[in-house]
């Protein structure tokens, strides 16, 4: 699959992502912990870690995590050409979002000392489009 996005519709993906993410329309990958048998958030911990180890301030629960989703949605929409990375595999194959496109941004935070990379999935309900973290680290 080899999409090109016009300025006009990554600026569209980042707005409804936005939108979905500030209006609490917004979940994550799982997966199912090995030692406890618990279901826990795909990549949390070590997203929070990567991004503490070049953040000014400390990331501490999953309410800062989409803060700086949140910062960097809105940083990529400055200059959404510039900061889209289309994933490597663009089709998501984790059961929260089997079959939906992958997007993926690249964006420099003032807080952090390296760049932040974003990957998400929009899904369509019927209250609107939620936004399915899979990545935000650096």
């Amino acid at each position: 699959m080899s999409v090109s996005y016009s300025a006009a519709s990554l600026m569209e993906i980042l707005r409804r992502a936005i939108s979905a993410v500030g209006d609490g329309r917004r979940d994550h990958i799982y997966r199912q912990d090995f030692q406890t048998g618990r279901r826990v958030i795909y990549h949390f911990d070590n997203n929070i870690e990567r991004l503490n180890a070049c953040c000014e301030t400390e990331i501490e629960n999953e309410d800062d995590y989409w803060g700086v989703v949140l910062d960097c949605l809105e940083a990529a929409l400055a200059d959404p050409e510039r900061s889209y990375k289309r994933p490597e595999e663009p089709i998501c194959s984790h059961n929260e979002a089997i079959g939906h496109e992958m997007f993926a941004f690249v964006v420099q935070l003032e807080d952090f000392t390296r760049p932040i990379y974003t990957k998400f999935c929009l899904i369509e309900q019927s209250d609107g489009a939620w936004y399915i973290s899979i990545d935000c680290h650096t």
